[in-house]
């Protein structure tokens, strides 16, 4: 039974299972956020009363957010703690690009457009999405070593 339980990343320790499930939960809705922010307005350009705007997934990058995304939640469902781990902060770069990425598109404008360009809910979303995602990662790579059953780190 013992064994059972550590070959699915669990231990005899009812409290550690809670947090672990209650981590991958919390990992589970920084995904979804991201996910969901994939289809929001990521950024909105105004000017004379016209308004266009584009999200992550009609620019093409959403749809390497939500494959990535999901590889990680299937990983940590499994308790692939290497998976998951590399995964999360596949997510974080990818993040971080696309926030670097804009702002250096934007800095390359003229200071009069630059005040026509505005950050959406999608790009917002995204940044809070990661932290909870790669949070809830760390923290459940700790717990793993802290509980003694994290043999998947240490090969």
């Amino acid at each position: 039974m013992d064994e059972n339980l550590k070959n699915l990343g669990l231990s005899g320790d009812m409290n550690q299972n809670i947090k672990k499930f209650g981590l991958f939960a919390v990992m589970a809705l920084g995904g979804l956020i991201i996910i969901i922010s994939c289809f929001l307005n990521y950024l909105s350009v105004s000017a004379n009363g016209f308004s266009v705007s584009t999200s992550l997934w009609s620019a093409g990058d959403g749809k390497y957010f939500i494959v990535v995304v999901l590889i990680c939640l299937i990983f940590a469902f499994i308790n692939l703690e290497k998976g998951y781990s590399v995964m999360a902060f596949i997510v974080a770069g990818f993040t971080l690009f696309e926030v670097q990425d804009y702002s250096e598109e934007v800095s390359k404008l003229p200071s009069a457009y630059k005040e026509m360009v505005s950050r959406g809910p999608g790009f917002w979303l995204m940044i809070i999405g990661t932290i909870i995602l790669v949070g809830a990662a760390v923290a459940k790579i700790v717990l793993a070593k802290k509980a003694g059953n994290s043999n998947a780190m240490s090969e």
